[in-house]
């Protein structure tokens, strides 16, 4: 029986995104801004949103901790971790024993039974191979600050994700959001007209190659060498992610792997992005008179009539008849005849949902 191996692959890729990949992989660039130049505008215009508190504990870790963002690659390797909750994650962090916890502050590259001796006292700092793990003038006092207090590091560390996802974060990805779910479809459709393997070696730039074929592209500079082969594995997650340009974060395990791949932040520089839709732009511009102002606002009160809003307003009926016209072809207010009279009152859903489409505007 013929097997089509195409068809095959292309059923095992699943796309997700992650708002917790996310957060973790923008801290590393508010913290070394240098490795990632094309983020630095995101970067000026975000730092201004994080307290200096933030940025002190974020400095503290990301100087004596030089490994302490692996933990994003330690996410990726949990079971489900595409679908898992900032507030979820941080409730495990805050649980882990400390042994874990350590080890996976440090990298992941020492044995836990190593870490273990050291916190009970029967091994010391100095008999763990801590080369590049720790850094900074202070690396060697942050060090036996962690051995002697896990717990207290472990809170200190879980405060600070919490705190950043919580005051900056998360709004900060609402947007951020948009641009991953418009990536994914975009890369739904290459995917089905597009051989398979050949699109997650094109899309992984080169990380991920598949078996018997040789890739189709050379890695990019930074890029994972090729290695990963999608046959494997049962699943393949692939994750755009803003943060990681031009980087990818591949983790395999269990049967699956998890790919990043990266979304090129001069998405945010389309010059179609920049116009404004035409029916938000008249919208304001109705708005922008102080009488229309007035005028909502009478009729958010109760139903007014022409003559009565000219009275109370101090104004002549026509030019009263003329703002109600821009208002009802805004669809700002309704009016419903009543005898010799038209009643109208304000569309409030209308106005609330002008701030959605102003969200929208600003986030796309």
């Amino acid at each position: 029986m013929a097997v089509d191996l195409a068809a095959t692959l292309r059923r095992k890729i699943a796309f997700h995104y992650s708002p917790l990949v996310e957060m973790l992989i923008s801290l590393h660039v508010l913290h070394d801004p240098e490795r990632q130049g094309v983020l630095l505008p995101w970067m000026v215009r975000f730092r201004e949103k994080v307290s200096p508190d933030l940025m002190r504990e974020l400095r503290y870790f990301g100087d004596h901790y030089c490994r302490w963002i692996d933990v994003a690659a330690d996410v990726l390797r949990i079971e489900g971790a595409q679908d898992l909750a900032v507030s979820i994650f941080i409730e495990r962090l805050a649980a882990l024993a400390p042994s874990v916890f350590v080890r996976r502050l440090l990298g992941g590259r020492l044995e836990p039974s190593l870490i273990q001796q050291v916190l009970d006292g029967q091994a010391s700092i100095a008999d763990l191979d801590l080369a590049g793990e720790s850094g900074g003038p202070g690396g060697r006092q942050a060090l036996e600050e962690l051995f002697a207090n896990v717990p207290g590091v472990r809170a200190r560390f879980a405060t600070l994700l919490d705190g950043y996802w919580t005051a900056c974060f998360r709004e900060e990805f609402y947007w951020i959001e948009l641009l991953l779910i418009r990536s994914i479809r975009e890369a739904a459709i290459e995917l089905d007209r597009e051989d398979p393997g050949s699109f997650l070696v094109r899309l992984s730039r080169g990380a991920l190659g598949v078996e018997g074929e040789a890739p189709a592209l050379s890695p990019a500079a930074g890029a994972p060498p090729p290695g990963w082969m999608a046959d494997e594995f049962d699943r393949i997650y692939l994750l755009p992610s803003v943060f990681l340009y031009p980087e990818n974060l591949v983790v395999g395990g269990s049967g699956r792997i998890m790919a990043s791949y990266p979304i090129s932040p001069g998405v945010y520089l389309r010059r179609e992005t920049l116009n404004p839709p035409e029916n938000l732009s008249l919208l304001l511009k109705v708005l922008a008179d102080d009488t229309r102002l007035k005028i909502l606002k009478l009729t958010a009160e109760r139903r007014r009539f022409a003559q009565e809003l000219a009275t109370e307003l101090d104004l002549a009926e026509p030019t009263v008849s003329r703002h109600l016209k821009l208002l009802r072809e805004a669809e700002l207010i309704a009016g419903e005849k009543e005898g010799n009279y038209i009643y109208y009152s304000l569309r409030l859903e209308r106005v609330a949902d002008l701030q959605t489409r102003l969200l929208d505007f600003f986030r796309t």
